[in-house]
């Protein structure tokens, strides 16, 4: 600045605070004033600290002569040991007196648009605000090593404490060691696994079923969840047709009485997986077979493929289930594990 100038400069300021020291001289001739008041050297040197005013976020006090227009572009300060930064004449974001960054309206300003940053260094959670309520916090571990690599598509990544479904998922190596499945759930396609002792006696002249657990007790299955009606207590076994409905989660097919059907939804053909072995006979047929299979048949005017077990003789013949041949007191348990839909 020439000595011409800052006589000048003197002088206004002289006359200003003889006048009245709290005289308002707007800000025109604020401005007009501060413009006299610039530093037009490449090497001067400023060996105190520059006290500006507060300002606020239309006229902060730090600014640029090209944007002294009015409009507001610069720093502030916002508060007590407070930094603002204002663009426009609108305070956009502030450092507090502890050092934290903040957005004066959350969920307004972002960092990074058009173009983006590359690296973010956080050193302990990550905090991500939900669209319109909550938050979730994203915390590495005390020792915290590898890379979390985000799918490229729409997704849901897997949570350790959630209830979550995997879809098109594959388990390779390590494999996977002690899965524990809780509530007998375990599906293949659709299909639950399902497994039972179907026991059939003849009391006092009547044929009775029952679904059991373990074939010594009378303990329930947990794993009849696919049979409508599946029971451990004892119940009249009906012959099932058209017109006849199912007792219990089973009854014998009138057209094909050497077959037990079950009360399953329709099962498909290409999905059947089952077993079947005649664990106790106290019939007097001494050796029979049982086979799980799927059957087509109309029971109370539903037609479906069923869930059915059929019992055939050594020789391959079909048995039938009748008081003739489970004669009263006499029952066969046979032993089901299949996959049903």
């Amino acid at each position: 600045m020439t000595r011409s100038r800052l006589a000048f400069v003197v002088i206004a300021f002289a006359i200003v605070h003889s006048i009245d020291a709290d005289v308002n001289f707007g800000p025109s001739l604020s401005r007009a004033l501060a413009n006299l008041l610039y530093v037009n050297a490449s090497s001067d040197t400023m060996t105190g600290p520059l006290l500006l005013p507060s300002g606020t976020a239309g006229a902060p006090s730090w600014g640029w002569s090209a944007d002294a227009d009015g409009t507001g572009t610069g720093m502030f300060r916002g508060c007590a040991n407070c930094l603002s930064f204002t663009t426009n004449g609108v305070e956009r974001w502030l450092i507090n007196s502890s050092g934290t960054l903040n957005p004066l309206v959350s969920n307004t300003y972002d960092i990074g648009g058009a173009t983006t940053i590359r690296d973010i260094g956080i050193g302990r959670n990550a905090i991500l605000s939900g669209s319109s309520s909550g938050s979730t916090t994203v915390t590495a571990s005390a020792i915290a090593s590898g890379t979390l690599t985000l799918p490229a598509a729409t997704d849901t990544i897997i949570g350790r404490a959630t209830t979550d479904t995997l879809t098109n998922k594959t388990l390779t190596a390590p494999a996977a060691t002690a899965v524990n499945i809780t509530d007998g759930s375990l599906s293949f396609d659709g299909a639950q696994l399902q497994g039972f002792a179907f026991y059939i006696t003849n009391t006092a002249g009547t044929l009775q079923h029952r679904f059991l657990g373990e074939s010594s007790s009378s303990s329930a299955s947990a794993y009849t969840g696919k049979i409508n009606g599946a029971s451990v207590t004892a119940a009249n076994t009906p012959t099932v047709d058209a017109t006849t409905p199912f007792v219990s989660g089973a009854g014998i097919v009138s057209t094909s009485t050497h077959v037990i059907a079950l009360d399953t939804a329709a099962q498909t053909n290409a999905k059947f997986l089952a077993l079947c072995v005649v664990e106790t006979n106290t019939t007097a047929t001494p050796t029979l077979g049982c086979n799980a299979r799927n059957i087509s048949s109309d029971v109370n005017g539903v037609t479906r493929n069923r869930t059915a077990i059929s019992f055939s003789t050594a020789a391959g013949a079909a048995h039938p289930l009748t008081t003739a041949n489970i004669g009263v007191g006499t029952f066969l348990r046979a032993r089901v594990i299949a996959l049903i839909e």
